[in-house]
């Protein structure tokens, strides 16, 4: 009897395994340590958090690695349910239910430490040299006070306003937090250049369900999780330990 009543929980526990529906989710491809798109697999603090929650809904995540901008496309018709690691406009909001913010990337002044600037607010950096990727956008607000305000010269990539910030042909690089530290660990430039501790930008990152999603009524057990003590300080310390092993690098 003993035998057989095993047998029926194996079975059972195989049925309820094969019953488990699949949470699919995407990511910006490129945006550490949120997200980086790595072969088939995601990886970052996004796949980490969706995992974590997937266990708590009794859920299989599935990744869908796609261009940014086909993220969208997806979760217009309910093709992609979750979104991980982005901002919140207002044209995302017709198509996407928002959680409450997980984590912010900020946007940073980034300068040589043997030369620190006196900064405090924008207008600090008027009569200054500044450097910037070609093409990239700090929000209406920021582009604008740059265009009537500072001079800040356009270069192709962040490693060549960092060859120039080095050289002191510029006072100071703007760049989103993360991926500056990233390519100053890159250059080996981490301990000669550093990012200001008073940041220009503060961007705040989101969670979003497609409103076609069969998984929609998540969000309120979502924000609920996010919210948990447990996951904040997960978060918190997945976010400092990348900073500092990016820093420390030799």
């Amino acid at each position: 009897m003993k035998f057989v009543s095993l047998l029926l929980f194996a079975a059972f526990s195989s049925l309820g395994w094969a019953s488990q529906q699949s949470l699919s989710y995407s990511s910006p491809p490129n945006a550490a340590p949120f997200s980086i798109h790595k072969n088939d697999r995601i990886a970052g603090l996004c796949s980490e958090l969706i995992q974590r929650f997937s266990n708590t809904q009794r859920l299989i995540p599935e990744p869908i690695l796609v261009p940014w901008k086909r993220s969208f496309v997806l979760a217009e018709d309910g093709q992609l349910d979750l979104i991980c690691g982005l901002y919140k406009t207002q044209q995302r909001e017709v198509l996407l239910n928002y959680s409450s913010a997980f984590a912010q990337e900020d946007v940073s002044l980034f300068v040589t430490t043997d030369a620190p600037l006196s900064y405090q607010q924008w207008r600090d950096l008027k009569g200054l040299q500044g450097a910037a990727t070609v093409g990239d956008s700090w929000g209406v607000q920021f582009d604008h006070f740059i265009a009537q305000n500072l001079d800040v010269m356009p270069v192709v990539t962040l490693q060549q306003g960092f060859k120039m910030l080095n050289a002191k042909r510029v006072d100071y690089v703007i760049a989103t937090h993360y991926q500056g530290l990233q390519t100053l660990t890159s250059m080996s430039l981490q301990h000669s250049i550093k990012a200001h501790p008073i940041r220009l930008i503060e961007e705040k990152l989101y969670f979003a369900f497609s409103k076609a999603s069969q998984h929609k009524h998540l969000l309120t057990d979502l924000n609920q999780w996010l919210d948990q003590a447990d996951t904040r300080q997960f978060i918190k310390e997945y976010l400092i330990a990348y900073e500092k092993k990016l820093i420390s690098n030799p």
